[in-house]
């Protein structure tokens, strides 16, 4: 575990045995953080000082998150935390990639699950935050494979009980309207493709006022934002699999370097070049 540190620490740490998952330390005295999403299922766990947390779902909330607190983000989900002014803000932040977290939950159902959304977004239980500490530290520290899985297994198990007074859905997105969903569903199959508002408002067979409006209510940003944040998620995994920056930024659609490392750092907290050297 690093130690106290008034600088910037960001640490990735991903295993090729376990390519579904990535972890990151991180600790920060100053705002780093635009709101930004992510398209995997994240567990974080605060351990040092405390923050606000600000969440977009159906409208924005803002969390008071300390010290041993767990937070719990869908993939999709507009956030941004950053540290009180004077203070230091450490986390863990684990994240999972969609199809493997499925499986998962599948296999924890004893059911097919196509879909699922985590129904809070904060738990405060002593038990599950001395587990998610247990499971981050084990792959900080490159423990065997068999301990990191066990304990990624019983980790989840517990978090989805903590959360059993919800129901689990059949249906991905259940909430999402289906009026604009085509249109999220193409930038992110498509995130470096250059796309008018015209041309995305007429997937959903809708006016481009008309669209933007139902859009940024549903998602929580504008098109152009969301699909910003879809390139930087794209050329994230390209940069954990070994590709150059310059590759990277071109794949996901930045016209130039700047911007990609201008709009990585504003949604991952680093640079391109010093995620690709710590993942």
């Amino acid at each position: 575990m690093p130690g106290t540190n008034t600088e910037t620490i960001v640490q990735f740490i991903r295993d090729p045995e376990l390519r579904h998952i990535e972890l990151r330390y991180s600790e920060y005295t100053e705002p780093v953080f635009h709101r930004h999403n992510h398209d995997a299922f994240s567990i974080g766990l605060v351990k040092k000082g405390r923050t606000r947390f600000h969440l977009v779902q159906k409208e924005e909330m803002v969390l008071p998150v300390t010290t041993g607190n767990v937070v719990l983000i869908n993939p999709g989900e507009v956030h941004a935390c950053n540290p009180e002014t004077g203070t230091v803000f450490a986390y863990y932040m684990l994240y999972i990639e969609p199809d493997f977290f499925l499986q998962l939950l599948s296999d924890y159902s004893g059911n097919p699950i196509t879909g699922y959304r985590f129904p809070v977004s904060l738990l405060k239980k002593h038990e599950i935050s001395r587990e998610v500490n247990s499971l981050c530290h084990a792959i900080q520290s490159k423990q065997a494979g068999l301990e990191i899985e066990t304990r990624l297994l019983e980790t989840l198990a517990d978090i989805l009980e903590a959360c059993s007074s919800y129901s689990i859905s059949n249906h991905p997105d259940g909430e999402i309207s289906s009026s604009v969903a085509a249109a999220y569903d193409h930038l992110r199959e498509h995130p470096e493709k250059a796309i008018s508002l015209k041309e995305l408002a007429g997937l959903c067979h809708l006016s481009p006022f008309h669209f933007l409006r139902l859009f940024r209510r549903q998602y929580g940003l504008p098109p152009h934002t969301a699909q910003t944040q879809m390139r930087v998620n794209m050329a994230r995994r390209l940069l954990a699999n070994g590709a150059t920056i310059a590759g990277a930024a071109a794949a996901a659609g930045f016209a130039d370097q700047s911007h990609f490392t201008r709009e990585f750092k504003k949604s991952v907290g680093t640079t391109p070049q010093k995620y690709r050297q710590a993942a």
